[in-house]
């Protein structure tokens, strides 16, 4: 299993694509090797990149010259987020995109033009590097696809193929895949779940007990929290006609302020939510959600964006660093063993948005009678062939 960070520069933010210190990256990635990480999620702000549909920012490409040739020498895989047109709460939308023509990023074909003329773009500097493993369309695009009016989930899955098709073209091979945030999986809204388990290399989940609703039914070492990532791992494989398709749990992390009750702390959080996600089968990865806390001089954030990295703005570890430190060479020296899973229950969708959380409620009440079960489709129940290759012989009700 790998183990990761999604990166946020402890300088400049993510204007430190066009903002650039070359000694700071540097610092901050030899910091990550520190922990025993051996990927980084970087994310590329599309506007400060493609400042014309036709031309690219000649500063931003050299920068990124520069970020791979420090991933290079440090010893570090990056995955770099492309379309990442909304991060932490803002948008960064091209203005040729929200204006110009009236915003049809998903439905327009001009607007797809200029995208593919983008990856392309990007690949001519990253894709030959050895520490690059893919592209990712971009940052939780579940945040801006409501922003075409012309979109529809159908005409997303096909912008997706396109996109992925695209990077697939430049880079052969490469963990391609598009990071959308819990929404399709809860909501079944804005990409298919039945084309995110299909379309590219590999299928990311985020799996913040916040913004899932986990938290609200215990706190962050509940049930529901600690085993979140478990319970959506499992839904990919309900859905995934290819039983062997990585997983990867691409954004996990917490905040201070989700601290509640007593006796509640990150640490017991990082060991806990560990110990499930590496129990759970057919996971390719684990990746923080970040490695870098935002600087207080960097103003107008929601407060739970400021210490949700694992370093400080000093690159000291925090807490939770040396805890997931401690646990991934652990996990070297003695691997855990994933669980199998003979169980199984049928997952019946939510009748409404605001019984979202009912499918994963039935899975976290079987967790606490003692299970540790699969997840599978309703037309499944009877198909003996489909349940033998997955190994269960037993429906639980």
């Amino acid at each position: 299993m790998r183990f990761g960070v999604n990166y946020i520069p402890s300088k400049n933010w993510l204007h430190n694509w066009i903002d650039f210190d070359e000694s700071s990256v540097r610092e901050d990635l030899e910091t990550i090797r520190s922990i025993g990480l051996d990927h980084i999620r970087a994310h590329l702000i599309w506007p400060y990149f493609q400042v014309n549909p036709t031309a690219m920012s000649a500063t931003a490409m050299k920068n990124l010259e520069r970020f791979t040739k420090i991933c290079e020498e440090v010893g570090l895989d990056f995955c770099l987020s492309l379309f990442t047109g909304w991060m932490s709460g803002f948008y960064f939308i091209p203005s040729f995109v929200s204006m110009h023509w009236g915003f049809s990023m998903f439905s327009g074909e001009k607007d797809r033009e200029y995208q593919r003329f983008y990856i392309r773009e990007i690949a001519s500097v990253v894709a030959n590097s050895p520490r690059f493993i893919g592209f990712d369309l971009g940052n939780e695009l579940s945040c801006i696809t409501g922003l075409d009016k012309n979109t529809t989930v159908e005409i997303n899955d096909d912008w997706q193929r396109d996109m992925l098709a695209v990077c697939e073209e430049c880079a052969p091979g490469k963990l391609h895949n598009n990071g959308v945030d819990h929404q399709p999986w809860f909501a079944e809204r804005d990409f298919s779940r039945e084309s995110l388990v299909s379309d590219g290399a590999i299928t990311p989940l985020h799996t913040w007990v916040k913004f899932t609703g986990a938290m609200e039914h215990g706190g962050i070492l509940s049930t529901s929290s600690i085993h979140i990532a478990e319970y959506m791992a499992e839904l990919v494989k309900a859905y995934c006609p290819d039983q062997s398709r990585k997983i990867w749990i691409q954004e996990f992390g917490c905040s201070k302020l989700w601290l509640e009750k007593k006796g509640e702390s990150i640490e017991q959080f990082v060991r806990d939510t560990f110990q499930v996600i590496c129990e759970t089968d057919n996971i390719w990865g684990l990746t923080w959600w970040c490695s870098h806390d935002l600087s207080p001089t960097l103003t107008g954030y929601d407060p739970l964006e400021y210490d949700l990295g694992l370093i400080d703005i000093n690159n000291n570890l925090k807490p939770a660093a040396k805890v997931l430190s401690e646990l991934i060479s652990e996990y070297k020296k003695d691997p855990i063993v994933p669980i199998k899973r003979n169980e199984a229950i049928v997952y019946h969708p939510a009748d409404s948005d605001e019984n979202r959380w009912q499918p994963a409620k039935e899975y976290m009440d079987m967790i606490d009678k003692g299970h540790r079960p699969a997840i599978i489709l309703e037309k499944h129940v009877n198909d003996k062939a489909y349940l033998a290759a997955r190994g269960i012989d037993t429906i639980l009700k």
